[in-house]
């Protein structure tokens, strides 16, 4: 920890940000250099999740022999070639082509170094299980568009006891043709992802338009591209693992004499607010409701076919009166009360008039009556 905070300094912001992780000190060693995995995987859904894994990966090689003895030479421990192409050794140590191999030559070098291709396998495994894991980890956090992909590079290393290490995902990884092999990988990929996201889509959509027979996924021409996941269900709603959008279901209850009833579904004008509440109506209620709205509409037209009801005082005095037999509110010799005006002034426009202006007049009104 001392060391760390050293390393650190004393003139950092008062907030900073720091990925602190173990350093592998056993990693698995060719020639006595340290390498990386970088596997390239693609995701053409988010959801239902589906998980394409390259058939071809290739080796990366550091510049120099690993050792502890020096943490501060980077080209003993980042075999980036961005990096690692500027050591002074990098041509005379050359490990393969341009410090790196491909996944074939690999596959030699564990089966002779352990006499069977089975380590092999179960780094290849590893290195999918591994993948599919954390993608769907990250379901939840990335936004699904129809037609959108997203290829990444993962970068994986192998210890001394050939346990698969995720050290970090690149988005948008470097497709520069850097070496023979990045050059035919490379090249290669692109192809094949295009293939994959173009043409396979459009194929599939043109025999569903012919009403032809449809192809499994796996025996479409896909190049290197291999299907290692692909989810049959549908995320209604993939959750965020931070900061979660829960929804609760169910019926809201109020209490009454001491215990709780379910609420009514119809609008009640309580204070000058309207409590809407989730109470199933019976067959009768539902029948005295559309009663109820007929009686409105009908209400509403007659009294605007009246030339001598088009005056603000008369308008005034009998929506008062209406509403009070069909709000059963309070009216005392035609003048309302604040909260019976407020319940008005929210129940009147946006129920009696869709443009609301006609009995908005009204409404302001009643304002000179309280």
């Amino acid at each position: 920890l001392d060391q760390i905070m050293h390393y650190i300094g004393e003139q950092t912001p008062e907030d900073p940000s720091w990925v602190a992780q173990k350093y592998i000190e056993h990693p698995l060693k060719i020639e006595g250099r340290k390498f990386d995995i970088r596997q390239w995987v693609l995701v053409t859904s988010w959801n239902p999740l589906t998980i394409w894994f390259y058939d071809e990966y290739y080796l990366r090689f550091c510049a120099e022999d690993f050792s502890l003895e020096n943490l501060d030479n980077n080209f003993l421990h980042l075999s980036n070639n961005s990096i690692a192409k500027y050591s002074d050794q990098f041509s005379e140590l050359d490990v393969g082509q341009g410090n790196m191999w491909e996944m074939a030559q690999f596959k030699r070098w564990v089966e002779q170094q352990h006499g069977s291709t089975d380590p092999y396998e179960a780094i290849s495994s590893s290195m999918k299980e591994i993948a599919l894991n954390t993608l769907a980890c990250a379901q939840g956090e990335v936004e699904n568009r129809r037609g959108a992909h997203e290829l990444y590079g993962f970068d994986f290393m192998v210890d001394s006891d050939l346990k698969v290490w995720l050290i970090e995902i690149n988005c948008s990884p470097s497709l520069e043709h850097s070496t023979p092999i990045t050059t035919r990988l490379c090249q290669s990929v692109v192809e094949d992802t295009c293939k994959l996201v173009v043409d396979v889509p459009e194929k599939r959509a043109h025999r569903r338009a012919m009403k032809e027979p449809e192809l499994p996924l796996e025996d479409e021409d896909t190049g290197m591209w291999t299907c290692i996941f692909r989810s049959s269900v549908t995320v209604p709603r993939p959750l965020h693992y931070h900061h979660a959008d829960l929804m609760c279901h169910g019926h809201g209850y109020v209490q009454s004499g001491g215990t709780w009833k379910l609420k009514d579904r119809t609008k009640i004008a309580m204070g000058g607010v309207l409590y809407n509440a989730h109470k199933p109506k019976k067959q009768h209620e539902v029948k005295e409701t559309k009663k109820l709205k007929s009686d409105k509409k009908k209400m509403k037209y007659d009294h605007l076919k009246d030339p001598q009801n088009r005056g603000p005082e008369a308008i005034g005095t009998e929506s008062a009166e209406m509403l009070e037999s069909r709000l059963h509110l309070s009216v005392d010799d035609g003048v309302l009360q604040a909260p019976t005006l407020r319940s008005i002034l929210e129940y009147v426009p946006n129920r009696y008039d869709k443009k609301g202006s006609y009995w908005k007049k009204s409404a302001r009104a009643l304002i000179g009556a309280i």
